[in-house]
């Protein structure tokens, strides 16, 4: 019987059905239920995740590459549509509607609109995330270049959802540069998610930043341009490629979610004479010096405010929403417009299709620009984008229309500039003021026709384009805005704009590798020595009496003297200053047979600063690497 029993329980097919027994397959099926349809659902997916990760480790690299650069592109492109329809739905239901309701009504609303809206991005930058303050383009080029690319889930949503608030609440920003932070910190996040190590994310950083911005503006190829001059800084870059897929998946996205229009629309503007190529290089040298007064007014106040503004920095923003509140109103009370607040495209889009009177476009240059200074150097969140094509707009309205009043003077006949030719320079203008400020000439150019899909312009964009950077050179260097932005946070040019050669690199100053807070022994007592060992770990130590140098001490020289209970020898070092190159240090260390090289004061004999034949390997391999 027990045989019997035994023979039928191994059977494949069934078990025995004894009294109270039930079958194999029975059970396993009445196991599988009470699993519950979640946990199976669960299982599923993590055997399609484990297996899909191998056959992702074992993908070929170029196809890889091309995947995981279109989904950076999408998950970049995703954030900026959604930034610009959400800024576009809320900016809609506030100051527009508080405009119709009468002067009072609209000052008193806007009032509180700009107060609360900037007290809650203060609140928001400074408690959850203080990196995503600003534009967000210097950030991208600090991680790009220090950080390897690598940026987290955190700014990237706490950047779309301050610009949404500050520009719905009407501060005179623009949604570009954090729509280009936000794709950037996106697309290097989900490198991370993806597995992808620190050392690789740089790709993702660049590529979900082009699509960001040709999805913000629709303009895939200043969003490639944009990229290559401005972040990455090389027009050669191995990431051309990668941008290239990025900006057109950037434009796909955007020709889907809302169509192939053009950021402006104008009228024809083909028959234009060739005065108006002539009269452009008047209004590109006005334009770019709006954009250079906003890059130093800007840099001016927002250093005041960092050295002596006593205020808490969470309600600094409120300043700039206050005072853009008084020029605003001011603006709508004189003109009857709302370009001061917020991106200003309204009326901007109004005066390409239309026109603009010259003396509305002089009284909207000078509050749009006091706006855009007071927003920005007071902590707020928003780019400089839209407030620099909104200028150089109206620089280009008023110019053309001073000329016109001119040439009614000297009687040459008034009205000499028609519509068409003012909706020229003013788009020179906006080409110009732009370039001025970022530094970027092909992207001034190729964006500026890619919003209006007007190609008879170019010939009047590139006059400007060479006219803006000649003067922006001359009156300001040349340090653009985003490079003045981070010299004012404390960074050295080199570290977000490293050279591109061996010659380039060894041009730099030595203070670039050199450790300028460096550890120093002024007790050489046996107690000091012991405890000073322990809790540093160099080999080398500059050696101080009175705060004046007096040579290094080796640490193989430290143990040696503690054992035998002998004084500790002290040798001398290769002396340097601050100004030299790393090849003039480099080359007095190896004439002089030394391995590290002092920085000292030359009035004071005090220790400035050290630096090691290792700390210029080191160096000399990370921009390699780089």
């Amino acid at each position: 019987m027990n045989d019997a029993l035994l023979a039928e329980s191994d059977s494949p097919v069934a078990a025995a059905d004894g009294p109270g027994g039930e079958s194999l397959a029975n059970h396993r099926s009445s196991r599988q239920s009470a699993l519950g349809w979640e946990e199976r659902i669960s299982r599923r997916f993590r055997n399609l995740s484990t297996r899909g990760a191998a056959r992702w480790r074992t993908m070929p690299e170029r196809p890889r590459t091309l995947i995981m650069t279109v989904l950076y592109a999408l998950v970049g492109a995703g954030g900026a549509i959604l930034f610009l329809k959400l800024t576009h739905f809320f900016y809609a239901k506030g100051l527009p509607v508080m405009a119709g309701k009468g002067i009072w009504t609209f000052a008193w609303q806007s009032f509180l609109l700009l107060g609360g809206s900037s007290l809650a991005v203060g609140l928001l930058l400074h408690f959850v995330c203080p990196e995503a303050a600003g534009s967000g383009v210097p950030q991208i080029k600090v991680a790009y270049w220090k950080h390897f690319g690598v940026l987290s889930w955190r700014p990237a949503w706490v950047k779309l959802v301050a610009g949404v608030i500050s520009l719905s609440g009407g501060s005179s920003l623009g949604r570009e540069g954090p729509s280009v932070f936000a794709g950037s910190a996106a697309a290097s996040a989900l490198a991370g998610t993806l597995g992808e190590t620190r050392a690789r994310r740089r790709g993702a950083t660049a590529s979900g930043a082009a699509a960001a911005l040709a999805a913000a503006f629709n303009t895939p190829l200043a969003g490639i341009t944009f990229v290559l001059e401005e972040i990455i800084g090389d027009m050669n870059s191995r990431y051309l490629g990668p941008c290239i897929v990025a900006a057109v998946t950037g434009a796909f996205a955007v020709y889907a979610c809302i169509g192939r229009q053009p950021s402006f629309v104008l009228p024809e503007v083909a028959g234009v004479g060739w005065y108006v190529l002539a009269l452009t290089l008047l209004v590109a040298v006005a334009a770019a010096g709006v954009g250079v007064g906003l890059q130093r007014g800007t840099m001016w106040l927002r250093r005041r405010v960092r050295e002596r503004s006593r205020l808490p920095v969470w309600l600094r923003p409120v300043v700039g929403g206050l005072t853009t509140w008084v020029l605003g109103v001011a603006a709508f009370i004189v003109v009857g417009r709302l370009g001061v607040f917020s991106l200003g495209y309204d009326d901007l889009s109004d005066a390409m299709q239309r026109g603009m009177v010259w003396q509305v476009a002089a009284v909207l240059l000078i509050a749009k620009l006091g706006a855009t200074i007071a927003s920005y150097a007071w902590g707020g969140c928003g780019g400089i984008f839209a407030p620099t094509l909104f200028l150089g707009a109206m620089t280009g309205f008023l110019c053309g229309g001073v000329m016109n009043l001119v040439s009614g003077w000297t009687g040459w006949g008034g009205g000499v500039l028609g519509q068409h030719e003012m909706i020229v320079l003013a788009s020179v203008g906006m080409s110009a003021c732009f370039g001025a400020t970022v530094r970027a000439p092909m992207t001034a150019m190729l964006m500026i026709f890619e919003m209006t899909h007007r190609f008879e312009m170019i010939p009047a964009l590139m006059i400007g384009t060479v006219a803006s950077q000649a003067v922006a050179r001359l009156m300001t260097g040349k340090m653009n805005f985003y490079e003045e932005v981070l010299i004012q946070d404390g960074y050295h040019p080199d570290e977000v704009d490293p050279p591109r050669d061996l010659h380039s690199w060894q041009q730099q100053s030595v203070q670039i590798v050199m450790n300028t807070r460096p550890v120093m022994v002024e007790d050489r007592s046996p107690e000091c020595l012991r405890g000073f060992m322990v809790e540093h770990r160099y080999k080398t130590f500059p050696v101080v009496a009175d705060g004046r140098y007096v040579g290094v001490v080796r640490r193989s020289a430290m143990v040696e003297a503690l054992r035998t209970a002998s004084e500790v020898p002290i040798e001398h070092a290769t002396i340097c200053s601050g100004a030299e190159t790393i090849q003039t240090a480099a080359a007095r260390m190896v004439r002089e047979s030394s391995d590290v090289s002092v920085w000292v004061d030359v009035k004071t004999g005090a220790v400035k600063g050290i630096v090691t034949l290792h700390d210029l390997f080191r160096a000399q391999n990370r921009a390699a690497v780089s």
